[in-house]
């Protein structure tokens, strides 16, 4: 099972309505070169470039209404010659669209992590093995779910109920795996292993499931 690819190309971002969001290029799944966004009403938000995630040289952004709020040099991200910056509100508007752009950037680069229950992948180079890491969960299965359950396994039926749980709890499992191969700077994670167990008393259930693998670093084309 694999999922995922590394990034090396345009980017392009949509609105709901089809309206642009964002646009640019990814270099190694980092934002590189111009890029540009916009607000739902169309109206341009910001537009700058970027080198390997970073913002440099010029910047402007711009609130909703059109009104131009901040304009100024950036070096390795961060602002050090502002030629024009808006009052106080509107350049606490800057800053909190750039914390959500970079929450975005964040979501983006653990979604983009690799995921394979396979030892040697072969559509996949490893340059580094990092360490084994884990992701654990914990749910809890109500009793009269669990004994409804119990019945229509008894009869043969499928309860829908605890599929829906193992479900959940596979897919939040992976997820948090994702964000622990991120914190320790994984591109990929191989020979992922789910294990399942089920503790009950005092009239109550709880499902564990851990997820384990080798967190790898990949060789860039």
């Amino acid at each position: 099972m694999t999922t995922g690819t590394p990034k090396n190309e345009p980017f392009t971002e949509f609105y709901s309505n089809g309206q642009m969001k964002s646009m640019g290029n990814l270099k190694d799944g980092n934002q590189n070169g111009k890029w540009t966004s916009w607000f739902k009403n169309a109206q341009k938000q910001s537009e700058g470039e970027y080198i390997d995630g970073l913002e440099v040289g010029d910047w402007v952004w711009w609130a909703e209404n059109g009104q131009k709020i901040f304009e100024g040099n950036h070096k390795d991200g961060k602002a050090f010659a502002i030629k024009f910056k808006a009052d106080e509100e509107d350049a606490k508007k800057v800053e909190e669209l750039k914390t959500e752009k970079l929450l975005t950037k964040l979501d983006d680069e653990i979604n983009s992590i690799i995921l394979t229950t396979e030892n040697n992948p072969q559509d996949l180079f490893v340059e580094e093995r990092l360490e084994i890491i884990s992701a654990e969960c914990v749910f809890g299965m109500n009793i009269f779910r669990d004994f409804f359950a119990t019945v229509r396994d008894i009869a043969g039926g499928r309860s829908s109920a605890t599929q829906k749980v193992l479900r959940d709890a596979r897919k939040m499992c992976l997820a948090e795996l994702k964000i622990e191969a991120h914190s320790v700077g994984a591109d990929a994670v191989i020979g992922v292993d789910l294990d399942y167990s089920e503790f009950s008393g005092g009239m109550k259930s709880m499902l564990f499931l851990v997820a384990s693998g080798t967190a790898v670093k990949l060789k860039k084309e």
